[in-house]
């Protein structure tokens, strides 16, 4: 299943996508409409382009790739070796339109940070290159409504001037009227004089996006660079593309930037693009590729993992869910199954717990302690669009168990994920989390019973707060399991879960339910047993204090005549008599049996 994402030499979308531009460099109209490849259409064309370079002196924001001037935006280790014969030169542009070979747009050193028009209004406001960052919003209503502030005319369609502006108010200064010229000679291939929308919404996608790989430019926006410099693992990044015929599987994507800059292949249904570690620019690059929200953004790469919340957007739908895993599978397992024997075992044989001794149930319970059992919440965040599927992960367990077991289930060409759309694999994706939380649950119901069995072994010294630190590992697992529920009900009812999805949904939810319900069985497991060694503790105690009792009426006589005897009256007769102690002995000793005799007749010994 795994195959290169971009093949070489091939003019179907699976091709290599490469460029080789030059500073300065244009092209005929006739040209720019043979490379036309935009993601919008489900036709794929190629052409070679041959550029002539030119002098220049490349500025820090250009929108290029380049960050040294060289010929091509992409690295030679980006693509396969291909021979010169058989290579194809395709633009490496989302919109068609070979939009970065044309000199710098973008400020200079000579220039302010952001031009802004007087359409727009003045601001001397420093860019904030932030998470949230608005020259990197390309929302659909912060673009519409920046594109209607640029002054469109009856037909919708911006002037060259207008253009300009809503450029500047992106970041984008141009340098020279010659500059800019050349660009909107590319963007607006039909020579209109004007731009329309999509031509407007697709420029600012290009060049943004260009900047995000331009290293001299990601240099000038200190937070990112210096969030990108403080990640010690790099992220890495997996890609899933499926029909109900076919599947193409590549992980890890070495190729990031031809990567990011391809589109879903004809014959693929839905695009899985998973993200393995918290890498901001590789995340910023994916929002400005698919237009992700700048809020749905910010929560994927808080440092805090978020509790889990649906959030349905104008260009997609974003979930924020917490995962949790078991730290070995194979003892979770284990435990699980000794558990349900344990339920199901007749009256007069023996559950598997019961064959324990001591020294077993002491070696078994340290393995089962906190920490040891499941893992701590890690975040994942999902952006669901159309066809499209992007998910980001913390890097740990999470990566390595959904992806395989995602990956096991779309290998099944006649699975049922594989026949449907982006729904479904959200769908198999929260399955796949919910199904590792059971043996968690039923592990903490084994971890209970051995601890019954041993305070009924060693009531005397049983350490009380073991049972305190189960009751606060099955309390994670339940407040783990109610938001999960909240989302998968927001999810029902949204307009985007139709049809069959919503009865799997459906299964979820009933799973989900019956989890919780064991968590609550658990806890109030674990009262019963605080209530059963408070209880053995004052049974103990009542019996001490009975047998001091008895002790005290056996001895009362003794304690009484002992008194009697013990008065300073200057004559008793009794203790002058030679044998007077050995009768009261003979007496107490009579007396005591007496009483002992009596308990005995009362049952009260």
């Amino acid at each position: 299943m795994n195959s290169p994402l971009l093949s070489p030499g091939s003019c179907s979308d699976d091709a290599t996508v490469s460029v080789v531009v030059h500073q300065g460099s244009t092209q005929s109209s006739s040209s720019r409409t043979n490379v036309r490849n935009s993601w919008r259409s489900s036709t794929s064309r190629s052409a070679s382009v041959e550029l002539v370079p030119t002098s220049g002196v490349e500025r820090p924001n250009s929108f290029r790739s380049s960050s040294q001037g060289s010929a091509s935006p992409v690295n030679s280790s980006d693509h396969p070796t291909t021979s010169a014969a058989n290579k194809i030169v395709k633009p490496l542009s989302l919109s068609g339109d070979n939009l970065l070979h044309v000199a710098s747009i973008g400020s200079s050193q000579e220039s302010d940070d952001v031009a802004w028009s007087n359409t727009l209004g003045a601001d001397d406001t420093a860019d904030d290159f932030s998470i949230r960052d608005p020259h990197f919003d390309l929302t659909t209503a912060k673009m519409t409504k920046l594109f209607s502030l640029c002054s469109p005319d009856d037909n919708e369609m911006l002037s060259y001037d207008g253009f300009r502006s809503g450029l500047e108010a992106m970041g984008i200064a141009c340098d020279s009227d010659e500059q800019f010229q050349a660009f909107v000679d590319v963007v607006d291939d039909n020579k209109s004089g004007t731009i329309s929308y999509e031509e407007f919404l697709s420029a600012i996608q290009e060049i943004k996006l260009a900047q995000l790989f331009n290293d001299a430019f990601v240099r000038t926006m200190p937070p990112l660079y210096a969030s990108v410099k403080s990640r010690s693992e790099p992220a890495t990044l997996g890609s899933i593309e499926y029909s109900p015929d076919r599947i193409r599987s590549v992980y890890p994507i070495n190729h990031i930037k031809s990567f990011i800059y391809s589109t879903k292949p004809t014959w693929a249904t839905v695009r899985w693009i998973n993200v393995e570690g918290l890498n901001t620019l590789l995340v910023r690059r994916l929002s400005v590729r698919y237009r992700l929200h700048p809020l749905a953004v910010e929560d994927t790469l808080g440092l805090r993992v978020k509790r889990p919340k649906y959030v349905k957007y104008d260009e997609h739908s974003s979930l924020v869910l917490q995962t949790l895993h078991p730290r070995s599978l194979e003892m979770v397992t284990a435990y699980q199954n000794m558990y349900r024997a344990s339920l199901l075992v007749l009256p007069e044989d023996d559950s598997p717990f019961d064959l324990m001794d001591q020294g077993e149930l002491e070696s078994r319970l340290r393995q089962l302690e906190i920490g040891h059992v499941m893992t701590l919440p890690e975040q994942l965040s999902l952006f669901v669009m159309k066809g499209v599927l992007i998910s980001v992960q913390t890097a740990g367990t999470t990566c390595s168990t959904l992806w395989s077991a995602l990956k096991q289930r779309l290998s099944i060409s006649y699975s049922k994920v594989r026949q449907h759309s982006t729904a479904f694999l959200v769908y198999s994706i929260m399955d796949a989390c919910v199904n590792e939380l059971s043996p968690i649950s039923q592990t903490f119901g084994a971890k209970l019973v051995m601890l019954e069995r041993l305070m009924l072994l060693e009531p005397r010294y049983f350490d009380l707060g073991r049972i305190a630190n189960c009751s606060k590992q099955v309390k994670a697992l339940q407040m783990h399991c109610k938001p999960l529920f909240e989302i998968i009900s927001k999810l029902v009812a949204s307009d985007d879960y139709t049809g069959e999805t919503l009865q799997y949904f459906a299964d979820v939810q009933d799973h989900l339910t019956t989890i919780e319900e064991e968590c609550e069985q658990h806890l109030d497991r674990c009262r019963s047993l605080v209530d059963d060694f408070n209880n053995a503790r004052a049974a103990q105690q009542n019996d001490a204090s009975y047998i001091l009792a008895l002790i005290a009426a056996i001895f009362l006589p003794a304690q009484f005549l002992t008194g009697v005897y013990g008065m300073n009256f200057p004559y008793i007769p009794e203790t002058t008599y030679h044998y007077a102690y050995f009768i009261w002995w003979a007496v107490m000793l009579v007396v005591a049996a007496l009483i002992v005799l009596l308990f005995k007749i009362k049952k009260w010994l």
